[in-house]
């Protein structure tokens, strides 16, 4: 049926095909007096990252974001059209697509923050948490771990005998690196309180590459440098260290700071001694 923009009236479509349907109706309307092409006919792309309620796009872009789709739901569908007066039906192609960071879906309208699915590197979708407030609401990807906790060591005198693995929460390094790929920042945190226990010093301290390549300086210092960040802006509690744990006195000290070579993280393991 040829495409007639005659009318701006909306028709209400409830798409089906031989496999799948949606549960929900939502507004097809045919335009005039717009620069833009009528969209009946056309192949329709509907773009959801997060499989949630989406509202639908400016009708000017021949596009209709559809409810709750996900992958299974794609496919050439036979849409009926109606409203009061007139029937109109459409073939419509769905296709499902999934961003590929929190940024990306932020870049898409996106705004609140809660769980989305994402497909860094084309992998399977995966649910990940996304902050879209923090970092000037550039949307941030958040992946949470085992070891954010405090944990008391003792015991293990020699350097890195105390091994601690750290668990993504299920996350893949596949998953991991992909998202730090598609990633234009990535950042880790680490913070290690002492008392009575040297850190870098006398090498009794590090942590793994995701490649496992030990790694000899600590958050808030540059790759390389056998420093942690006191070190770097010369605030270390002795002027001849790099680390303020590495004084090795009796009385609670720390070292803390952001990792941001993103061809190291995320971090999977840490090692201590002299605890």
């Amino acid at each position: 049926m040829p495409c007639r923009c005659s009318s701006q009236d909306s028709f209400y479509c409830k798409p089906a095909n031989k496999c799948h349907g949606f549960d929900r109706k939502f507004t097809y309307s045919f335009l005039t007096g717009r620069q833009c092409k009528c969209s009946c006919g056309s192949h329709i792309v509907t773009s959801n990252p997060s499989a949630t309620d989406a509202k639908a796009p400016h009708p000017c872009n021949g596009s209709l974001v559809i409810e709750k789709a996900y992958q299974v739901h794609q496919g050439i569908y036979t849409c009926h059209a109606r409203n009061l007066i007139a029937l109109r039906t459409i073939n419509i192609t769905v296709r499902v697509i999934f961003l590929g960071s929190c940024s990306d879906i932020r870049q898409a309208g996106f705004s609140v923050s809660k769980i989305y699915y994402i497909s860094p590197g084309g992998l399977a979708p995966f649910a990940v948490y996304c902050d879209m407030r923090g970092k000037d609401g550039v949307g941030v990807t958040i992946i949470s771990h085992d070891s954010e906790e405090r944990r008391l060591v003792s015991g293990a005198e020699k350097p890195g005998t105390f091994q601690r693995k750290i668990n993504y929460n299920g996350y893949s390094k596949q998953q991991l690196v992909s998202l730090i790929d598609a990633s234009t920042n990535c950042e880790q945190f680490l913070k290690y309180e002492c008392y009575g226990s040297v850190l870098l010093d006398g090498d009794y301290g590090w942590w793994m590459s995701r490649d496992g390549v030990k790694m000899n300086y600590w958050g808030g210092a540059p790759p390389g440098s056998q420093k942690c960040a006191c070190g770097v802006n010369k605030s270390c509690s002795s002027s001849r260290l790099s680390c303020n744990c590495d004084t090795n006195e009796n009385v609670w000290g720390e070292d803390s700071g952001i990792l941001t070579d993103r061809s190291t993280l995320p971090v999977p393991e840490l090692r201590f001694g002299d605890t």
